[in-house]
Order: C-alpha cells, then structure tokens, then sequence
C-alpha cells in the first residue's frame, strides 16, 4: 500500500443495526485505529457514521475517517442494488488513482481491480439468468459508462464456506473464508442454563422463505407430543399477507410476536430461552444465527447454506419437519447429549468475535 494515500472503503447503505454494519464498524476500527491508516468511507449513509463507536462500542478515530456519501433518491435507497453498485463503482473508477487500496465491504464492485471484496449476500445471482434484468444491469451499465465485470485479480472474501462455493460456481471465481463478527454486548452466562426457558426463540425477517409459519407447526407439534414449550417471534416483514398469516397461526397463548427488537432488549429474550430455530434454507451466513449460539442457545437450523456452519453439529442441522421433532426429543431427554452439544457450539463462538475477525483482515492486508 502506499502511505502516502488514504484507504477507501465502500459500503452501499450505511444503516443503524445491520450486521454488514457492524462488519463495517469493526473494518473502520481496524483500519483507523488499530493501524492508524488515514481511511475514506464512501457510502449511502442514512445512519450517522459518526455515531458507530456509540452504537456499536467500537474504538474507531475519526481524525483518520472522512465520509464521502452519495445520496440516492429515497425511493432507491432500500432497492435497486445494482444501481447502487454501478453508481458507487462508476466513483471509483474515476478516482481510482487517490487511493491505496479499495475494499468493498458489501459485495464487489465491477470494473475495478485488485480490490478486496467481502461477500455479505450471494442472493443476487438468482437474478444473472433473468433477461429482464440483464438488459436493465446493461442499461445502467451504458449509463455509467461500465462493462459490469467482476474481476478475477480481486480478493474475494466469502462470509462461509457456502457462499464461496456459490460464488465460484456462478462467477469461477475463488473466495478466501472469513466469518462476519457478531455484535453482543451480554455475557452469556448471565443467566444459567436450568434458569432459562423451555422455550424457541426465532429472529429474522417475517417472510415466505424464512418459514415462520414452519416454525409455529414445528413448535405445536412438539407441545402435541407433550413438551411445556412456547415461541417467540422477533422481527418484522414487508409482505402484508404472509404477516397476516403468521399473526394468525401465532394466535395461541404460547407464541408471541415480539416485534423487531434491538440490543439489549433482543439479547434479553435470547438469554432467557434454551432454543434456537432457523429454517430458512441457503442463508448465506445467518447472523442471527450466530448471536443465539454466542450468548448460549442450542439452535437447530436447516440443513443448507451458512448456518450449518455456524452450529456445525450434525444433530442441530434438521433435513425436515420429523428429522427436527425427533432430535429434539432426543436431546430434551439426555442430559448427556444436551451438555456435549452445547459444549460444542460454546467451543465454536470464538471465530465470530470482532479480535478473529479482525486478526484475519490483516493478514490480507499485509498481500497489499
């Protein structure tokens, strides 16, 4: 790198409570204090970075950060990834030769090279065979005046093993592996085991391919069978009618729709309750995921995509409905068992704290 220039980082939409943004926060703290390097953030920014070390009690210096953001019109400004991505990678192009190294802290950008790009969301290449969109990604392309090439001689940083698969199967090319850090404030030890809840926490997005409503039947079924258990629901959705069915097949006296809950109060409910449950299949990583396990959950996700990573144990990782009861059931009644999964997934956490994760950035940092 030369010293002389600053290091830009470009992240598309600088939110408040995103797990990209805490990614983010901890890049910034890295680069900015820990290192001391004088860093150029260029962003969407609708949340005030300046408010991160509050928010996210990270340690970044302000005197090595400026802020650059492009404003989007609002109605693009939750939409449209891809026209945020050429317009900031259209910045970049042009400016190229200001800066020591570029890192993409949300996907890469196109046309730029020798950049390191940490994948945070492989959703997007569902949408590479779509005509419709490849002739709209042409017309912001020409717009921009882009090729829209992902080149090969960046680093590319994959946020689990499944999305560097999906990334080279789709794109042929390789991916470093570097877990995102997890924000938790909570020790999890604050409330023992035997004092917590028999009960299933879900925290997520309200929506089709989350499977809340997979969930409640799961739950139900397992009370059919004679277990005292209850359901908590935290998070919202966008899609008005499947919310409504969720409501409606949450109507019982044991599942409960939280809401959307943050920071303490989200790790409250979690620290209060001995299961886990995520059965949205192909996350990419699933953070939420990794909070439950990092303050002490047992979590049984579906066997698919990023999470199964996350809890690794084969026992937590359910094929279908009946895989599901019958593990729980297993587990619920050997005390046994139920200690060596957990001692499993405790032994696990490590690898998402901000000190590994940050360890790991600067080893690709010393290949510049």
């Amino acid at each position: 790198m030369n010293g002389n220039k600053p290091i830009l980082v470009v992240h598309p939409q600088v939110g408040a409570v995103g797990g990209s943004e805490f990614s983010l926060a901890v890049l910034l703290e890295l680069l900015t204090n820990d290192l001391n390097l004088k860093t150029v953030l260029l962003t969407h920014e609708m949340f005030p970075v300046s408010e991160f070390n509050r928010v996210w009690r990270t340690n970044i210096n302000y005197e090595n950060l400026e802020v650059i953001s492009l404003k989007f019109p609002r109605k693009f400004a939750s939409t449209f990834s891809y026209l945020k991505c050429a317009r900031l990678s259209s910045y970049v192009k042009k400016n190229l030769s200001k800066f020591s190294l570029v890192i993409s802290a949300y996907n890469p950008l196109v046309d730029i090279e020798k950049t390191i790009s940490f994948i945070r969301d492989v959703t997007f290449v569902q949408y590479e065979s779509s005509k419709a969109r490849q002739f709209v990604y042409k017309l912001i392309n020409l717009f921009f005046g882009l090729k829209g090439e992902i080149s090969e001689n960046n680093i590319m940083v994959s946020n689990s093993e499944f999305s560097r698969r999906v990334i080279k199967e789709h794109f042929g090319i390789e991916s470093c592996v570097i877990y995102p850090p997890v924000y938790v404030v909570s020790d999890p030890e604050k409330i023992p085991w035997y004092e917590r809840e028999n009960g299933f926490v879900y925290i997520g997005r309200i929506s089709r391919e989350k499977r809340v409503l997979e969930i409640i039947d799961v739950v139900k079924a397992l009370r059919e069978r004679g277990y005292d258990l209850h359901l908590h629901i935290v998070g919202t959705g966008n899609d008005r009618k499947y919310l409504e069915s969720v409501k409606l097949s949450c109507s019982q006296p044991w599942c409960k729709m939280e809401g959307a809950k943050y920071g303490s109060d989200k790790e409250e409910i979690i620290l209060s309750h001995k299961f886990g449950i995520n059965l949205c299949y192909n996350e990419t990583f699933g953070i939420s995921v990794a909070e439950q396990v990092t303050l002490g959950e047992v979590v049984f996700v579906a066997d698919s995509g990023g999470q199964v990573e996350i809890v690794e144990d084969e026992f937590l990782r359910v094929k279908d409905k009946e895989d599901l009861l019958s593990k729980f059931e297993i587990l619920i009644n050997n005390e046994g068992k139920m200690q060596e999964v957990r001692k499993k997934l405790k032994d696990r956490v490590q690898r998402f704290h901000k000190d590994f994760f940050k360890e790991e950035v600067k080893k690709l940092l010393e290949r510049f």
